[in-house]
């Protein structure tokens, strides 16, 4: 008999009812910090609860994904109400987290154009209306996803345009959100699907709009900060560098002369 069984001082016959009352306990703690989470969201009715749940017990994306194919929503208005629990899950992480941009590319993937023209309209509500409402961490979560979404052409670069004409230069927010969507777009996108990004942004819009404009500050703004970051890091990397001789070299003092010298 095995030797914990034997310590435990239960009868065999009784320990897999334990493990099933300990796993049992263990759900219904997990469940119990999820119901509070969902109430947090304001997951208020049964069907945000239930996308809210099969989202939350994932193992990974995929399965995420499956979880909700299992719910069997069929209405346009479910599928919205998917997107926006997905958005608003991203936006409640503390740190920006890839399982839902990769999630929503999966949900969009398995529904298709219902899923699309939900994501275009969100889209245009994020972009148009007004974003004084949502914290920066908020903006920056939601334009991560919005990046992905451009970058993996779920989105084409014409919901842009929804953009309030001169908001972008009068409202930091507008600036982080636009600047959040191109520096990941930058980062993420492969060196032939950035040409065709950065090709498809300038050809969805005329010269003569202002929009047009705001698009190439934010451009310019983008890439001037990713020039100050590499530059930094390469600061960074020589400072190492000279900290790290200056070490060897005072190492080399210390022990002085190595005894093969005399030999050469």
């Amino acid at each position: 008999m095995d030797v914990l069984l034997e310590e435990s001082n239960l009868p065999w016959w009784l320990h897999g009812a334990l493990d099933r009352k300990e796993g049992a306990q263990s759900r219904a703690k997990g469940d119990a910090i999820l119901e509070k989470k969902a109430r947090k969201l304001g997951m208020t009715t049964a069907l945000k609860r239930g996308i809210f749940f099969a989202i939350s017990n994932a193992e990974d994306y995929l399965h995420g994904a499956a979880n909700i194919a299992r719910l069997q929503l069929k209405q346009s208005s479910d599928v919205r109400e998917v997107l926006n629990v997905i958005f608003k899950c991203a936006c409640s992480e503390k740190k920006e987290n890839p399982f839902y941009s990769h999630l929503l590319g999966a949900y969009c993937k398995n529904e298709g154009r219902r899923a699309l023209f939900s994501l275009k309209v969100l889209a245009f509500e994020l972009l148009e209306d007004n974003v004084g409402a949502m914290s920066e961490k908020e903006v920056h979560h939601s334009s991560c996803l919005l990046a992905h979404a451009l970058i993996e052409e779920y989105l084409s670069f014409s919901v842009l345009k929804s953009m309030q004409t001169g908001e972008v230069s009068g409202s930091a927010k507008r600036r982080l959100q636009l600047c959040t969507i191109f520096d990941r777009i930058f980062k993420k996108a492969s060196r032939d699907r950035l040409k065709h990004l950065i090709n498809a942004a300038f050809s969805s819009f005329s010269a003569k709009d202002r929009s047009f404009e705001d698009l190439q500050q934010v451009l310019l703004d983008v890439c001037a900060a990713l020039r100050l970051s590499l530059e930094t890091d390469i600061k960074n990397v020589d400072a190492a560098n000279r900290k790290k001789k200056s070490t060897e070299d005072r190492v080399g003092e210390a022990l002085g002369p190595s005894p093969l010298t005399s030999l050469i």
